[in-house]
């Protein structure tokens, strides 16, 4: 089914730079195809959730699976689902292991909230995995080299963010610190929740300036949830 094949492999590029990292797939009739563009163009996380979950009962070996696991994973993400996060996440990865987004994705899902050892760990292992696989991705000749250098940053941003929750929730606030702090430098786009945490670091260690600074930051972005919370570290350290 040659045409599909083009079809498909022309959806993954326009769609977004995270498509780069899945390979080229085919469906074997129109049907699975047609079922597979119904979970693409879904409308909203839980319409993709369905049509995703009605894909992969239909069609349990199509090579399309990457790719819906992978809308499973952002929807459940988007819901605020990590458990459902997680499950997809690490069917895409068996499925597609070069997946660098689900990678970070699933690195920070493990780090964020827990001081369970054993999610610590698996949350620093994808990190460390992702940071070194980005080092060694072929980049392929549709993504220029500004755009890589741009993807690249943003993974690794995340990856550091990780291990800098990881360092956090171990106790190691000088570690977690410098994790942060090169996570917020490469950051492509200014992250609400790194330089909330970054603040709350430099004020953990009696910086007061810096945390002040990292805080404002963050509360001027436009993430309600991060502004109220910077805002209210920042009323902490007016009136200590």
């Amino acid at each position: 089914m040659p045409a599909l094949r083009v079809i498909l492999s022309i959806l993954l590029l326009a769609g977004s730079a995270r498509a780069q990292f899945l390979a080229s797939y085919q469906a074997n009739s129109a049907e699975e195809f047609d079922a597979y563009l119904d979970a693409v163009q879904a409308d909203g996380p839980a319409a993709v959730l369905v049509a995703a979950a009605r894909f992969e009962q239909r069609w349990p070996n199509s090579e399309l699976l990457a790719q819906v696991y992978d809308l499973q994973f952002r929807a459940f993400r988007s819901l605020g689902d990590a458990a459902g996060a997680a499950r997809a996440g690490e069917k895409a990865l068996e499925r597609a292991p070069g997946n660098l987004p689900v990678m970070a994705g699933m690195a920070l899902i493990f780090a964020n909230g827990t001081r369970d050892p054993a999610r610590l760990a698996r949350a620093e292992s994808y990190a460390r995995r992702l940071l070194e696989e980005v080092e060694k991705f072929a980049v392929p000749r549709s993504i220029g080299p500004k755009q890589w250098e741009r993807i690249r940053a943003g993974l690794e941003s995340q990856g550091h963010a990780a291990l800098g929750l990881v360092a956090f929730q171990r106790g190691e606030i000088r570690k977690a610190t410098s994790e942060l702090e090169t996570a917020v430098g490469l950051a492509v786009e200014p992250d609400g929740s790194q330089l909330y945490r970054l603040g709350l670091l430099y004020g953990l260690q009696g910086r007061r300036e810096e945390a002040a600074n990292m805080l404002r930051k963050a509360a001027r972005l436009e993430e309600p949830g991060i502004r109220r919370l910077a805002e209210a570290e920042l009323e902490k350290l007016r009136d200590p």
